[in-house]
């Protein structure tokens, strides 16, 4: 019982507040991203709400380059 909870909330689904959060980008940014092919794409919930897969957002940070005092570093 406890493995299925963790697997369910290990790829929970996001909505835009808890993304914006979680990388630090504007909503137009991560829309600007999206549209470019450059972050994992929305699913639609229902009709009315979209959310991004945690796993898939997750991923993404951890294999952006940051720039810490001018020097590229990956993100963990």
């Amino acid at each position: 019982m406890a493995t299925a909870i963790n697997n369910q909330t290990s790829n929970r689904m996001l909505r835009s507040r808890e993304v914006v959060n979680l990388t630090g980008l504007s909503k137009t940014t991560l829309w600007r991203l999206e549209n470019a092919g450059d972050f994992p794409a929305r699913k639609k919930l229902s009709v009315g709400a979209v959310g991004w897969s945690l796993l898939e957002v997750e991923e993404w940070i951890s294999g952006r380059d940051i720039i810490v005092s001018g020097v590229t570093q990956k993100a963990h």
